[in-house]
């Protein structure tokens, strides 16, 4: 029966190796390591299936733990991509945006479908800042020059 425990184990761990995207394998392979030792310890099938459960468990938790330190760790040398890096950008309504209605603006030399954050009138050539960012749609606020 070890050596059952074992071919599992290592047919966990192929698949956690095949697989780049997937992670969760590893926690079984940790399972089935430790149903192995038990087994090879005499227990009943019983307590193997509780270890391997237990320790499927564990291992999945540990992993989730570790990558959310990993991910927190390393997030602020993430940079933003796509539409997310024009949030907080300044840009040109290149066609006036209407309450209730899309209009387009200029930004870093794209044309991007805009909509008002406030629904209200923004005219051609105002200056408007980008706050955020719906499907493939920037929403903008007017900017206010006090002079």
């Amino acid at each position: 029966m070890v050596i059952i425990w074992l071919g599992l184990a290592l047919s966990f761990l192929f698949v956690e190796l095949i697989s780049p995207g997937l992670i969760f394998f590893f926690s079984f392979f940790c399972g089935s390591l430790a149903a192995a030792v038990v087994c090879a310890v005499p227990y009943d099938l019983t307590i193997q299936l509780v270890s391997f459960a237990l320790m499927s468990i564990f291992g999945f938790w540990a992993l989730t733990y570790w990558l959310k330190r990993h991910h927190q760790r390393y997030q602020k040398y993430a940079h933003e991509t796509n539409v997310y890096r024009l949030i907080g950008k300044t840009a040109v309504v290149f066609k006036a945006i209407e309450p209730h209605s899309f209009g387009v603006v200029k930004v870093q030399g794209q044309l991007w479908s805009a909509r008002c954050l406030h629904e209200t009138f923004i005219k051609h050539n105002s200056l408007v800042e980008i706050v955020n960012s719906k499907g493939c749609h920037l929403i903008v606020k007017a900017i206010n020059h006090k002079e």
